[in-house]
């Protein structure tokens, strides 16, 4: 995936030198998160589950480079976000499971390749998620450890309509290639949840 930023770095500045037209501006959107209830466990009697994804909110900056009816849109966005775990130790019976909630925030950086279809304009390409901070309840419990990694990796396909030559509506899917939970360490061993995490995303943008 570092390889593919290295060739969207270089397609960037391409297309920058020979843009005919290039604008920049500020974004806000909100994002639901796609984690399903999924349960893992630890030899040592732990069970960690995933009970919530809450909705995520963003904001930051896009700059758009058009030649034609083509364009480039790379972004820096602020992304935070909540996840709600249930957590058992069987080793305590009769203690109900209780809730704990883990909030993070990220820097997404897309670079996003669009065309013009009709009214509206097609785009995809890659994102980084760069982990900025996190505050999480899990860190209280016995036998969970937290390390994020620095950066993770992932996809954005959508559509964009312009409400005038300065405003624009985004509506995105988004993919990662990561497994949930690579940062959760349950009794001292990794243990990855079965599905990779997705999301869509709404956001307004504004150009200056």
């Amino acid at each position: 995936m570092k390889q593919i930023f290295i060739a969207s770095a270089l397609v960037l500045f391409t297309f920058a030198v020979q843009a005919q037209k290039f604008k920049w501006g500020a974004k806000v959107g909100i994002g639901t998160s796609n984690l399903r209830s999924e349960s893992i466990e630890s030899p040592t009697a732990l069970r960690l589950t995933i009970n919530e994804a809450k909705l995520g909110y963003y904001a930051g900056l896009f700059g758009s480079f058009n030649r034609g009816s083509f364009l480039l849109q790379p972004e820096i966005l602020f992304n935070s976000n909540r996840v709600d775990y249930s957590f058992k130790d069987y080793k305590k019976p009769g203690i109900v499971d209780t809730i704990r909630t883990e909030k993070y925030s990220q820097l997404d950086i897309p670079v996003l390749l669009g065309t013009k279809v009709g009214p509206l304009l097609l785009k995809a390409g890659p994102v980084a998620h760069i982990h900025l901070n996190s505050s999480s309840e899990l860190a209280s419990l016995t036998g969970i450890s937290e390390k994020w990694k620095s950066a993770l990796w992932g996809y954005q396909l959508g559509i964009g309509l312009g409400f005038s030559s300065r405003m624009h509506l985004d509506i995105r899917y988004e993919g990662n290639f990561d497994r949930w939970g690579t940062h959760i360490k349950l009794g001292g061993t990794d243990f990855n949840f079965s599905q990779k995490p997705s999301r869509w995303l709404v956001n307004i943008g504004y150009a200056f």
